[in-house]
């Protein structure tokens, strides 16, 4: 559960228990205004916060990620690539061979950085929600990319998006 004051958990006998997780850099116990929390497939726990970056937890420990800085969410694709959302950094993908996060967003040729929303279609590509434009990004296998976005001039009756306010079906995207 995440909360103002950092994470907590239920288990399923229904009992509560706040984490008490701390490193020399981060603190879960204090004031961590927790806005995503997303588990990969290796079972870590990201958890992104509106006011200190991102959190990895793994077995009761973590690593810090992008500290003092706004993450609205994180997201793991089809092809296990982790990604952040930041409204003053944009998108973020994470590289595991240096552990670090990288911003994206200049050199993939994204018209904005104010990225409020992630999700995935069907067929790999992202599409990235943002105020002003919903944009669909596709990485190939050669990290070349093709971005589209659209606007109110190609049918959406607004592009004011609200953070984290996307969902998917098998054959539809949704955004609030």
């Amino acid at each position: 559960i995440g909360q103002r004051m950092g994470i907590s958990i239920v288990t399923p006998d229904g009992k509560g228990e706040h984490l008490e997780i701390c490193t020399d850099s981060v603190d879960l116990t204090g004031y961590f205004i927790v806005r995503n929390i997303t588990e990969d497939h290796e079972g870590n726990v990201w958890v992104s916060s509106d006011n200190d970056g991102i959190v990895r937890i793994m077995n009761r420990t973590c690593r810090h990620y992008l500290p003092r800085m706004p993450v609205t969410a994180c997201f793991e694709d089809s092809r296990y690539r982790l990604w952040a959302v930041s409204p003053t950094q944009g998108l973020l993908r994470y590289d595991a061979q240096s552990d670090r996060f990288h911003s994206v967003a200049q050199s993939y040729h994204l018209p904005t950085r104010n990225i409020c929303s992630i999700n995935e279609d069907a067929e790999g590509g992202l599409w990235l929600a943002s105020n002003g434009t919903l944009m669909r990004l596709v990485v190939g296998s050669d990290g070349e990319t093709v971005v589209r976005t659209f606007t109110v001039e190609d049918g959406l009756p607004d592009c004011t998006f609200m953070p984290r306010s996307t969902f998917r079906t098998t054959d539809s995207l949704y955004f609030g």
